[in-house]
């Protein structure tokens, strides 16, 4: 029971998000087309529509645009055609093949699957150092559309839906809006409103400082609160952000496209050197225990809450589950990319492998729970050993144990014996409960914050392993 509950808390976060996170479909007519079975049509009209289809032959899955000859999408779809041919980019999906007919044009391309960026963070919501993450990656795949040769392609039409998490990192799906550079569009282009340029409503021949500013009004809206951002609050740096951050956003959403970064490649050297010049003062914890006086005392949650918390701070951080089963869901699950024996998923890294040894910078988080007894060698080599209690008189001897071990792994007691490297954290009670715990056991403890849910940081939480760093290696 314990380990399958240990699943499913790993599990639910990113289930929830890729099942919200689905595109509403409609049904389609039985059709085959030019050897293509379309199955449902994602969006659109009857002039201008996108299809999820499959082609008979191969049986595999791919993205059908179609749009009527009269329509004014006809002339960018075909330049979205002609852009394709011209790239190989990993980040961008693969044409496969073009056709026509009496009254449309037919483009089919490579499906992607996965959720979008803005589905996510209204889900879900993104962290700062997330976010810088994102940033990064953003910049390497316009990189590659800018350094294309013999002309640079410019992305232009920024916005959340137009970037799926697929494999653990993330891809673009949709080029309509995409020019060679020094070229002026024919007609309008669709830009999203809030994460075009101003010189955008001028009608200006667009430049790559055009896609620094997508990228830096995306990585904006990205900082908002998911609930309620709007398009608007793209250019609103929320007064929380990082100064670092904060500083670099500004540059690239300056109205003067001249003191923007030139390049998407400048901007990401730039978010690179911010997030390689993060440092909580992490440095020397390699291995964090966590252990629990009862099952469902809460190890599980708050080990998965720290993981988060150290990622969202610039520390690689590494969960490391009570056995495979526990871990068992993770690897199938949509937007997981696995990477030999680890899984990842913005912001939180997960492996099954119980010995599991940290690389240099990184922390590995032992969700150890009541089986302390069998990973005695883990507890005793850890940098910080965390004893989970839910204090109540029905587990007082499985406290009392806890406590006993805690102790000898180094707990800092109400006598101020042993070495400050570990600590007694009450979840789910009270502060008054809390306080009795104390005096009966004659302990010091520290008090877990109310946090639903583990994936999501919160400033309460951030606080606690905040001061939880201060108490037990004086960060």
């Amino acid at each position: 029971m314990q380990k399958t509950t240990r699943s499913t808390i790993i599990s639910a976060r990113i289930s929830r998000a890729v099942t919200h996170g689905k595109e509403k479909t409609h049904t389609a007519s039985n059709v085959i087309l030019n050897g293509y079975h379309l199955i449902r049509r994602l969006s659109g009209s009857q002039m201008s529509c996108v299809f999820i289809a499959r082609h008979i032959a191969s049986e595999q899955l791919c993205i059908i645009k179609r749009v009527s000859k009269a329509h004014p999408l006809f002339n960018q779809l075909c330049r979205e055609e002609m852009i394709l041919r011209s790239l190989y980019n990993p980040y961008v999906p693969e044409l496969y093949q073009t056709f026509r007919d009496e009254e449309y044009f037919y483009l089919a391309e490579e499906y992607i699957d996965g959720i979008s960026l803005g589905e996510y963070h209204r889900l879900c919501g993104i962290t700062a150092s997330t976010c810088v993450d994102v940033g990064i990656e953003l910049c390497q795949m316009i990189s590659l559309l800018h350094d294309q040769n013999p002309k640079p392609i410019l992305y232009l039409d920024f916005k959340p839906e137009h970037f799926l998490i697929h494999g653990g990192g993330l891809r673009m799906i949709d080029l309509g809006s995409a020019l060679f550079e020094g070229e002026k569009a024919i007609g309008r282009l669709a830009f999203t409103p809030g994460f075009a340029p101003p010189e955008a409503a001028a009608g200006s021949v667009p430049d790559k400082r055009w896609d620094v500013y997508g990228i830096c009004a995306l990585l904006g809206y990205l900082l908002h609160s998911g609930a309620t951002a709007l398009p608007a609050d793209a250019v609103k740096i929320p007064k929380d952000a990082p100064a670092g951050l904060a500083k670099i956003l500004a540059g690239g959403l300056s109205r003067n496209p001249g003191r923007r970064q030139r390049n998407a490649k400048i901007l990401g050297d730039q978010l690179l050197s911010l997030k390689q010049s993060v440092n909580i003062g992490t440095r020397n914890l390699r291995k964090i225990a966590v252990i629990s006086s009862r099952p469902g005392a809460g190890a599980t949650h708050i080990a998965i809450s720290l993981t988060v918390f150290l990622n969202g701070t610039g520390r690689r951080a590494v969960y490391v589950p009570p056995s495979a089963t526990a871990f068992s869901g993770l690897g199938n699950m949509k937007g997981i990319r696995k990477v030999d024996e680890l899984c990842e998923f913005l912001g939180f890294r997960a492996t099954h492998r119980g010995d599991y040894e940290p690389a240099e910078g990184e922390t590995a988080v032992y969700d150890i729970g009541t089986s302390y007894g069998d990973f005695f060698d883990v507890c005793t080599d850890a940098d910080m050993v965390l004893g989970v209690c839910s204090p109540g008189r029905w587990d007082e001897e499985e406290t009392g144990r806890m406590l006993i071990a805690l102790h000898g792994f180094g707990l800092k007691n109400g006598k101020g014996k042993s070495t400050p490297r570990s600590i007694c954290v009450l979840n789910r009670t009270t502060p008054t409960a809390a306080g009795g715990f104390c005096r009966h056991h004659r302990t010091s403890a520290a008090l877990f914050p109310l946090s639903p849910d583990p994936f999501q940081r919160s400033r309460a939480v951030s606080d606690f392993f905040a001061a939880i760093f201060r108490e037990t290696h004086g960060l």
